[in-house]
């Protein structure tokens, strides 16, 4: 399968440009589609117009609309995409937004900002289906439990 396109939903530029950088570092060399607004990034992952998007990596805090907003917007949409995988990306490390994280339907992952190019690469390996996993404090992903990725 692997993953061949990436959509990056942050309102920070200086983040995007980073993790555009360890994407690159890690090996990917799909696509990579980055949206500054919340809106934006909705809008095209309810179109999809270049194809089905594998990995979604979504900013928890953003001013008009954060991470939880978006999952909110794209609720009744995400079982139209099983294999989509959402990592859900925080400069925090709130244990409450891992709670959270564990609870939301499509999340697979959650991560604190930013990447680095060794976890992005296991990442984009991909964790066993239907695992939720973190990134661990030494850098590595961690499964956090085994559960079914759609309710």
């Amino acid at each position: 399968m692997g993953i061949h396109r990436i959509i990056l939903i942050d309102d920070c530029e200086t983040d995007n440009i980073f993790h555009e950088m360890v994407l690159a570092t890690a090996d990917f060399e799909g696509d990579l589609k980055i949206f500054d607004s919340p809106s934006a990034g909705i809008q095209y992952l309810k179109t999809q117009p270049d194809g089905p998007v594998d990995l979604v990596f979504l900013d928890v805090n953003m001013p008009a609309i954060d991470g939880w907003g978006v999952l909110a917007a794209l609720q009744d949409d995400l079982q139209k995409w099983p294999a989509m995988r959402i990592v859900m990306l925080t400069s925090s490390s709130a244990p409450e937004d891992l709670g959270r994280a564990k609870a939301t339907l499509g999340v697979a992952g959650y991560m604190t900002k930013p990447l680095e190019p060794d976890t992005t690469r296991q990442l984009l390996q991909g964790p066993q289906e239907g695992q939720l996993w973190r990134c661990d404090e030494g850098g590595s992903l961690a499964p956090i439990s085994t559960r079914n990725r759609l309710l």
